[in-house]
């Protein structure tokens, strides 16, 4: 549906987050909508809703989030839609952590003909391409074209910031956004890790990532050692 704004023509799409219940669609929601993690588990009862304005590629959509529970009646078929499938929770573990290993989750995309997203609400990695993937291929869609089956690349603002406060960064703290006094070990590995999942250059194609990455790895370790000579 579109509709014009001021001059500018809106695309109006709707989003509907699928999935067993308590595997993050929410936290997914949440991160790209308002940019923060809740690490508090409050289930979905029924479906929440929830909108936004974005601008894709020079044009306006207007998007309509529907989150549901995970209940069975939300887990119908033949709508005319796109489907990205989202690897959440990558960087936990265990029994509270991922269920579906990448190797698993990338054969089961690929054999549907869906691009497969490797994200984490708490460090917020891939969630930004994971939403713009939805949206550029329900344009696609729109316009008459066959959705790709393959994430597009996009410069996200959180990368772009990671790797130029590692680069340009006054000292290790100030690389790794952390406080100069009264730090745990604790908080320089957090921060390593979220880090990390934005800038490995396994993960990450953006310029220089590889250098951000070798700069984070030294910073951590180099606060990882004051610590321990501080608190001996």
């Amino acid at each position: 549906m579109e509709h014009r704004n001021n001059g500018k023509q809106t695309v109006r799409i709707r989003i509907l987050s699928l999935g067993n219940s308590g595997t993050g669609k929410s936290c997914l929601i949440k991160r790209y909508c308002e940019k923060r993690f809740s690490a508090k588990y409050v289930p979905t009862i029924g479906i929440d809703y929830g909108s936004t304005i974005v601008d894709v590629d020079g044009r306006r959509l207007s998007v309509h989030f529907f989150d549901t529970s995970g209940s069975p009646l939300f887990k119908d078929e033949g709508w005319n839609l796109v489907v990205v499938v989202c690897g959440t929770r990558t960087d936990t573990g265990g029994a509270h952590g991922r269920q579906v290993s990448e190797t698993d989750g990338r054969s089961w995309a690929e054999k549907h003909k869906f691009p497969h997203i490797l994200t984490s609400a708490a460090l917020g990695v891939g969630v930004t391409q994971a939403f713009y993937t939805i949206f550029v291929q329900a344009l696609q869609l729109k316009d008459g074209m066959k959705p790709q089956n393959i994430a597009p690349h996009i410069h996200d603002p959180e990368v772009t910031q990671a790797i130029n406060r590692l680069k340009h960064g006054q000292d290790d703290f100030e690389k790794l956004s952390l406080a100069r006094r009264g730090i745990s070990k604790d908080d320089i590995t957090k921060s390593y890790r979220k880090l990390a999942g934005l800038v490995h250059p396994d993960k990450c194609k953006e310029a220089g990532a590889e250098e951000a990455f070798k700069i984070l790895n030294q910073a951590k370790n180099n606060l990882l050692k004051l610590v321990s000579e501080t608190t001996v």
